[in-house]
C-alpha cells in the first residue's frame, strides 16, 4: 500500500484514491484558558521518550490503524530532527502524563495525548493562554473523531469535531501489489469474520466473499476498499446483501484510521 498527501485533481492518473479524511477538532481558546492547570508542563527531554512511546502506543496504535513507529524513527522525529513546539505534562512524581508536539506553538498540525482528564486540562489551560497570547481564538488540532482526548476535553470545553472527506486530494492510497495487500490482510480478515471469509484481486477492485455461500460475494472499487480499510466509508453505505453486510461490518467497521500529525510531511 502507498500512500501520499496529494495535491488536487492530480494523483488519480497514478491509481491513487482518497483514503483519509482530514479529521480535527476546534476548542475556543478563551474557554481553554479559563482553565486551571493540574499538572505541570515542561519542554520534552530525551529521558522523556519512553514514557510518551507508551502513551503513543495506547492512544493511537491500540485505539485505531496507525504507523508502528520504530525506535529509530522516535529518535529522529523527538530527538535528532525535534518538533517546533514539543512538551510533556508530568505528576508531582514527574511521570509523564501527557505530550504535545507539532509544528508551532499554534501549528494544527499537532500531536496531542492526554492519559487523563487531570492531563487533558493542563494541556487546554496552558494552550488557551499560548493561542490567545498569539492572536488566535480558536485551539484547532489534527485529531480522529474517536480520540480519547475528545471525551476528556468535551467535560472541561466546548469541543467541535470535524471530518472533511475530499473528492480527489488529501491523504490518498493506492495498491500497487494487490495480490500481495490481500494475502498480507487475510490472516487479519479471517480473525475478525471467520475462515471461510475470502479475498482477492479482481478486475474492478477486490472480491470478498465467504466460501460458504457462493452468492455472499461483492466486487468493491479500489476506492471503495481503500476507504473501507481506513474507515472513512461505513460497510452501511453500500448496497449489499444482508449476509454480505455482516461480513463487511465485521471487517471494517473500526475506528477510522489516521497518520499522527507527527508522521505528516
Amino acid at each position: 500500500l502507498v500512500m501520499l498527501n496529494g495535491i488536487a485533481d492530480y494523483y488519480h492518473r497514478f491509481g491513487f484514491t482518497p483514503a483519509i479524511a482530514d479529521y480535527s477538532i476546534e476548542i475556543s481558546a478563551k474557554q481553554a484558558a479559563a482553565l486551571t492547570s493540574v499538572y505541570k508542563t515542561r519542554l520534552a527531554q530525551a529521558d522523556d521518550l519512553p514514557q510518551i512511546q507508551t502513551l503513543y502506543e495506547r492512544y493511537w496504535l491500540a485505539q485505531r490503524p496507525a504507523l508502528l513507529r520504530t525506535d529509530a524513527e522516535w529518535q529522529w522525529r523527538w530527538l535528532d530532527n525535534p518538533p517546533s513546539f514539543a512538551q510533556v505534562v508530568v505528576d508531582a512524581n514527574d511521570q509523564v502524563r501527557g505530550y504535545i508536539g507539532g509544528r508551532g506553538a499554534t501549528a494544527s498540525i499537532t500531536e496531542v495525548v492526554a492519559d487523563d482528564v487531570a492531563a487533558a486540562q493542563t494541556i487546554l489551560a496552558e494552550a488557551g493562554q499560548r493561542y490567545l497570547a498569539e492572536g488566535e481564538k480558536t485551539i484547532r488540532w489534527c485529531m480522529p473523531p474517536d480520540d480519547a482526548f475528545i471525551d476528556r476535553a468535551r467535560q472541561l470545553v466546548d469541543v467541535q469535531v470535524q471530518a472533511h472527506h475530499f473528492h480527489n486530494k488529501g491523504w490518498m492510497a493506492h495498491m500497487p501489489h494487490p495480490d500481495k495487500l490481500l494475502t498480507a490482510l487475510l490472516p487479519e480478515f479471517q480473525r475478525r469474520a471467520g475462515p471461510d471469509v475470502y479475498a482477492t484481486a479482481s478486475e474492478t477492485g477486490v472480491m470478498i466473499g465467504s466460501q460458504l455461500d457462493d452468492a455472499v460475494t461483492c466486487d468493491l472499487s479500489p476506492r471503495d476498499f481503500l476507504q473501507l480499510l481506513m474507515g472513512s466509508l461505513s460497510p452501511r453505505a453500500l448496497d449489499v446483501a444482508p449476509e454480505l453486510r455482516v461480513i463487511l461490518l465485521a471487517l471494517f467497521d473500526h475506528s477510522p484510521a489516521m497518520l499522527a500529525p507527527m508522521d505528516w510531511f
